[in-house]
């Protein structure tokens, strides 16, 4: 059994993803022109230097499905003033990421296009 939003499989005789909560299909459909997540393109959502905002938006993105990496999560070991983390979420996943990121209160950075201040 598997969940046709995020691909998890689950053992016969479950029919529920624990993580999206959708029911489970017998098998995947070949994807038609869908990018495999390690090829896909990402966007930047936002700017953040606060670990404790990074494990919220982890969690609240994981129990969406969406698909995420914070680029510098790590880059302050090598640094001795924090450097803030980027999340980037896969671009048809950018704007559902979005929607559940604003009603937050945490302290991130929405980042500018270029030449806007």
């Amino acid at each position: 059994m598997f969940c046709p939003k995020c691909k998890k499989e689950y053992e016969e005789g479950i029919y529920l993803c624990g993580n999206c909560r959708i029911s489970l299909v017998p098998e995947l459909q070949p994807d038609s022109g869908d990018e495999a997540p390690e090829c896909a393109e990402f966007d930047e959502i936002l700017f953040t230097s606060n670990a404790g905002d990074m494990a919220v938006i982890k969690s609240l993105l994981e129990s969406e499905c969406i698909i995420y990496y914070f680029k510098g999560e790590f880059s302050s070991h090598a640094h001795p003033l924090p450097q803030p983390a980027v999340l980037m979420v896969r671009r048809g996943q950018a704007k559902e990421a979005k929607e559940i990121l604003e009603s937050l209160n945490i302290s991130f950075t929405i980042p500018r296009p270029c030449g806007i201040e």
